[in-house]
């Protein structure tokens, strides 16, 4: 069932769950989610290694992986969520320090720069 419907295994997807139950820890206790660092990884999808700030050929640990587990999560479920709060969330977090530090705060958070940072849901690619 979840091959079907989430398109992961059961391992995949209860690895996926971990880490969001991680992040609601993490949130609940009014941790730091902009600098988090992940120390185990769920398998990501190939569909986002273009938006990712890529080192070495490998996924960055970073807040950005933590988002790319949520899409690929919430768009089985429910194809017209809005990710706009979302997105201006993070785009503020990008722009607080300026234009000039807007990339390189999207970089930290792991995504290739702050022009992606777009979410839309219709399933065939998740940034513009």
């Amino acid at each position: 069932m979840s091959e079907n419907f989430f398109h992961a295994n059961v391992t995949q997807l209860i690895s996926k769950l971990e880490l969001l139950n991680l992040i609601r820890n993490i949130c609940c206790h009014n941790g730091d989610l902009v600098d988090i660092s992940l120390k185990t990884m769920p398998k990501v999808s190939g569909k986002y290694r273009q938006y990712l700030n890529m080192k070495n050929g490998n996924y960055p640990h970073r807040l950005a992986v933590v988002i790319t587990v949520l899409l690929d999560l919430m768009y089985p479920l429910n194809d017209k969520y809005s990710f706009k709060h979302l997105e201006r969330i993070f785009n503020s977090l990008c722009e607080i320090l300026g234009n000039d530090f807007a990339n390189k705060s999207a970089q930290n958070m792991g995504f290739k720069n702050k022009k992606i940072i777009t979410f839309y849901p219709d399933g065939s690619d998740i940034y513009k």
